[in-house]
């Protein structure tokens, strides 16, 4: 969140004008050093973890007041955890450097709250007032950070300070604006697998619906390899809604779809080339590799030199072809890891497209779609993202009956 917006949103600001001490992380705002009484009637500082819903970088109404704990059991004056305030102990928004405790749930009769300020300083007073009628003058805020005792407040940890400013940070990930749908979910911690180098070869029409997937995770830098130009029958097998403009302009495919997916993220990376044994080295430094292209033949440079670098992949294809019945056919997603680069690759055609003047390269947009996400799918089961002990090495989807047919590796 930049200077500039701040001032956009009251609620924050007037929170730091108050002297709390917020950070953001991953969609998540910590408001740390919120004094609290711990089982042996002890003043402790914890850190509240709250989901925000952001309109850009702005903040608008919560839709939740459930929030989440870094600390210990707050306990109220009587000796008794606070029941009143605790959901579970259990966090439910996690993310990297997040590792929360407990889950708080306080809500104002009959509605959510207004804005950011009211629910913060709504668990702040709950969480202090006990420690404050225990130790008077103990507060969350900056200021002289010495009750009345003369006793120094314990120092605050964490993130750096939030200063009205939105700076970027490699804890940040790829994203130009915060991922909420993830922080809403507790899911920061599992998208941290998913950080790396990944490939797509190809950019066709699954390719291309590959990109869309993968650029929405955490995945640090995603390289795109083609050297076609983007055509009209293009815009109908790719993701989105693009624009006469796009398609009469005549660019290469992987300069576009970069263009287009870097107003939502940085690290995509166009190489506006066809991999070839002379310029595979260009694989070398990816961490998984999709490969999106449909001839057979060409695949084997590129298969070899992922094998020769002990990178896993993921090959896909579609075989259709239309009949007087309707279109038939099969969606195929083959997984090749090291160790079993040999089996994953006798299911894959080798023979190279017809190129007889005939052909026609069925393709729709659905099923590129389905082949995309289920080799999405796949890479996330590989990483850890979805618990698994599947160990898939091809499947085969039949259009026609929609049945699945599936080999695990040995």
């Amino acid at each position: 969140m930049s200077a500039s917006r701040i001032a956009r949103s009251p609620d924050l600001a007037r929170l730091t004008e108050e002297g709390h001490d917020l950070a953001l992380l991953n969609g998540l705002l910590l408001v740390r050093g919120l004094p609290y009484l711990g089982r042996t009637m002890e003043v402790h500082e914890g850190t509240l973890v709250v989901p925000l819903h952001l309109q850009g970088d702005d903040t608008i109404p919560p839709r939740t007041h459930i929030v989440s704990w870094i600390g210990q059991t707050p306990h109220g004056v009587d000796g008794a955890p606070l029941h009143s305030v605790m959901l579970s102990r259990h966090g439910t928004h996690r993310a990297p450097q997040v590792e929360p405790t407990h889950t708080f749930c306080i809500k104002p009769p009959g509605r959510e709250f207004r804005d950011y300020h009211e629910l913060v300083t709504a668990y702040a007073r709950a969480l202090g007032s006990h420690a404050e009628a225990v130790s008077p003058g103990v507060t969350a805020r900056f200021g002289p950070r010495m009750n009345s005792y003369g006793t120094a407040v314990p120092a605050r940890i964490g993130p750096t300070p939030w200063t009205g400013a939105r700076r970027r940070s490699p804890t940040d990930g790829p994203f130009l604006y915060a991922d909420t749908a993830s922080a809403r979910a507790g899911l920061g911690a599992v998208n941290a697998r998913l950080r790396g180098t990944v490939g797509i070869v190809g950019l066709g029409g699954t390719g291309a619906h590959v990109l869309d997937l993968v650029a929405k995770t955490d995945a640090g830098t995603i390289h795109l390899f083609d050297a076609d130009v983007f055509e009209q029958h293009s815009a109908f097998r790719c993701p989105g809604a693009s624009s006469l403009a796009d398609v009469a302009a005549g660019r290469q495919k992987v300069r576009l779809l970069a263009d287009r997916y870097s107003a939502m993220r940085n690290g995509v990376v166009p190489h506006a080339v066809r991999i070839e044994a002379a310029n595979a080295y260009l694989l070398d430094e990816l961490d998984f590799c999709f490969v999106c292209i449909d001839d057979g033949e060409a695949k084997g440079p590129i298969l070899d030199r992922l094998a020769l670098r002990s990178i896993p992949w993921i090959d896909v294809g579609l075989g259709l072809a239309l009949t007087d019945a309707g279109v038939v056919g099969a969606v195929r997603t083959t997984v090749g890891t090291p160790g079993g680069y040999d089996d994953a690759r006798s299911r894959i055609p080798s023979s190279p497209p017809m190129d007889d003047g005939y052909a026609t390269n069925i393709q729709t947009c659905d099923l590129n779609a389905l082949n995309a996400a289920l080799a999405v799918v796949e890479w996330k089961r590989t990483t850890g993202f979805y618990a698994s002990d599947r160990r898939l090495l091809n499947s085969v989807l039949i259009v026609g009956n929609g049945l699945l047919h599936e080999e695990e590796r040995a």
